[in-house]
């Protein structure tokens, strides 16, 4: 009888691990004698989003949308790099939320906050105001593009976001 415990335990342990180790869903049962144990575990899902990373990409997408309403000749780079600063706050929320799931997209889009804020400096440090606008407006257009790639992988993840990008 002892013996035969031991078995049934060996055998349990090793379906045990075994089933943990599966993704489908696993039903294993062992007897001996009146005993009968039973090792369930139930399907891994493929990735699905979190709460987190869809609300955090929406979070970004609206700052994104304010930078786009920004009229830097009337209210200046100041307003600019404000906007630029929360756009960077709920980048690094996406960052968190989504790991390394959209890291190219976050890369370009960090890229093109950096060009931003490159131009808005060059003009608080002196450079007229007119000759940055292009790249001003160059460097939203890119910022308008590389979230609407964004916003496309998280779509992509069955995050729910609005269906016009930023660049329309």
């Amino acid at each position: 009888m002892t013996r035969s415990l031991r078995t049934v335990s060996a055998f349990i342990v090793v379906a045990a691990a075994l089933a943990a180790c599966s993704s489908d869903s696993t039903t294993t049962s062992a007897s001996g004698g009146s005993t009968s144990i039973v090792v369930s575990v139930p399907p891994t899902s493929p990735m699905s989003p979190t709460v987190d990373l869809c609300a955090s990409v929406t979070d970004l997408y609206d700052s994104l949308q304010a930078v786009k309403q920004i009229d830097v000749v009337a209210q200046g780079t100041d307003a600019l790099k404000a906007a630029l600063t929360d756009v960077e706050s709920k980048l690094e929320a996406v960052k968190s939320a989504a790991g390394t799931t959209f890291g190219p997209n976050v890369d370009a889009v960090q890229a093109a906050v950096d060009s931003l804020k490159s131009s808005a400096d060059k003009v608080t440090s002196g450079t007229p105001l007119k000759e940055e606008l292009p790249a001003i407006a160059t460097g939203i257009a890119a910022l308008a593009a590389a979230t609407d790639q964004l916003a496309t992988m998280a779509k992509s993840q069955n995050c729910d976001l609005p269906s016009t990008g930023i660049g329309g």
